[in-house]
């Protein structure tokens, strides 16, 4: 597993993704205009620009679309972001048969699941990857990419479940390829699905 060869280089980056994550769901949460919105049908939308024109894309992934700022108000508006529920993920890379426990709100990058993982869940991901680790003085799983040397960052984050607050690691979310397992599939029925 490669280090990283300067401390304030791990530092910068934790608190960089620390102020991303807190400032998507600090968005999603507000209703601001740049985040989450629905047309009448409940279609979950994100924003990425809004001038005289408002671009976007439907959540979770596909092409960006553009239309007027008027026809866009007439026909979006702001979106709750989902509550953060329980789910179980598992992926390609990870032995076969192995499902994880982690916390979703349902809200997918290009048609993957963005999981955030509780503390126990991410160190076995650690034991499962070699190319984790877990940095106890900035409370961050870092995962080394061979391929281009750089080091991803997963700092703890807290989110609301029922109620109670949690701290998470968003390992891989929005970057790598989870999937909602089989098993959780099965128990999906009970659960109000996301439109997309």
């Amino acid at each position: 597993m490669g280090q990283t060869r300067v401390k304030g280089e791990v530092v910068s980056k934790v608190e960089e993704f620390q102020r991303k994550a807190e400032a998507v769901l600090q968005a999603h949460s507000n209703g601001v205009e740049r985040g989450l919105y629905q047309d009448a049908s409940g279609r979950l939308i994100e924003v990425s620009s809004i001038g005289p024109n408002v671009e976007f894309i439907p959540q979770g992934g596909g092409f960006l679309r553009s239309m007027s700022r008027a026809d866009f108000e007439k026909n979006f508006v702001p979106a709750t972001v989902p509550a953060f529920e329980r789910a179980t993920i598992t992926a390609d890379w990870l032995p076969e048969g192995v499902n994880l426990p982690a916390y979703s709100n349902g809200l997918a990058w290009n048609g993957w699941a963005m999981p955030y993982f509780d503390r126990e869940t991410a160190m076995r991901l650690v034991e499962i990857m070699p190319e984790i680790r877990y940095d106890e003085q900035h409370d961050a799983f870092i995962a080394h990419d061979e391929t281009s040397g750089e080091d991803d960052v997963f700092a703890g984050v807290s989110i609301q479940v029922e109620g109670e607050a949690v701290t998470v690691y968003p390992i891989g979310a929005g970057s790598w390829c989870w999937e909602t397992s089989d098993e959780d599939e099965q128990s999906a029925d009970t659960r109000p699905k996301m439109r997309l």
